[in-house]
């Protein structure tokens, strides 16, 4: 493990925004339905989408909930990535944050701004963010600088 004091700040943001992610999926895992500002973006309540179609309804709450498992298992990989890997600055771990974080992050904040606005969860996922691009700002020269090499 690397002992500059930048990257360990940096493995600590990482550390958050991985956290985030696994209590944004426990949160939609376990409650398994349309959030409100779901339903404040289509102007309607579950009640009326049942009525309308109930297997429609059947299909959002599931949706959601499969949503929910993705960020559990998103999360629960980057925390093994970050664990066994980012933690002493090995370059893959690096790019594989670049990657999955570009991938979840930034399409989660243009989807979270068109159907919620700037309410919760927009500012959630502005400062998951910030962080993501902090922990990999700050962890960069030591990762891509340092004299081992990854085998």
């Amino acid at each position: 493990m690397t002992t500059s004091k930048l990257f360990r700040i940096a493995s600590i943001l990482a550390l958050i925004v991985y956290s985030v992610v696994i209590i944004m999926g426990l949160i939609y895992a376990i409650y398994g339905n349309l959030m409100p500002y779901h339903l404040n973006y289509i102007g309607l309540t579950v009640v009326q989408i049942s009525s309308f179609d109930p297997e429609l309804a059947i299909l959002a709450a599931l949706t959601i909930r499969l949503v929910g498992f993705l960020f559990l298992s998103s999360g629960a990989l980057l925390i093994m990535i970050w664990y066994f890997s980012f933690r002493k600055a090995e370059k893959w771990s690096w790019i594989a944050n670049l990657i999955a974080g570009a991938l979840i992050i930034i399409p989660l904040l243009f989807v979270t701004f068109v159907v919620g606005g700037l309410n919760i969860p927009f500012p959630i996922v502005v400062v998951s963010l910030g962080l993501w691009i902090g922990a990999l700002s700050l962890s960069i020269q030591e990762v891509f600088m340092n004299d081992t090499t990854d085998t």
